[in-house]
């Protein structure tokens, strides 16, 4: 199972609704996330042969009308996240986006950073 994969399942199985990049259309109208895949970046190799990582955004949507229930998102998606993160799957770089409007999902919407250093990249 690909990192991709291990960070979808964990929020579906949290019962978070999740979509993949792309996939959610229309307005928002219950709170959700989306898994991104944001690059990969090479660099000289460390003490453990990792020779990069992969950067993946978990977005955070929730309607116009529930502002108040974006944090509340974000904070759910962390301690979901937090197993992977025990595992040393994935490490949360301490970025959180501003919040900010998505006209075109008619929702506020902010994401995470996370990191998953290439030797856990499939």
């Amino acid at each position: 199972m690909t990192v991709w994969q291990r960070i979808y399942s964990a929020l579906k199985d949290a019962g978070l609704r999740v979509y993949p990049a792309g996939a959610y259309s229309g307005a928002c109208k219950e709170p959700y996330c989306v898994v991104q895949q944001a690059g990969t970046y090479s660099a000289g190799a460390d003490s453990f042969g990792r020779t990069g990582y992969t950067i993946y955004y978990i977005h955070a949507y929730v309607p116009l009308s529930s502002y108040t229930a974006l944090p509340e998102l974000i904070l759910s998606i962390r301690g979901v996240l937090t197993a992977l993160e025990q595992e040393r799957i994935v490490y949360f770089t301490g970025f959180e986006s501003i919040h900010q409007i998505d006209d075109r999902f008619a929702a506020h919407t902010a994401y995470l950073e996370y990191r998953a250093f290439s030797s856990n990249v499939e």
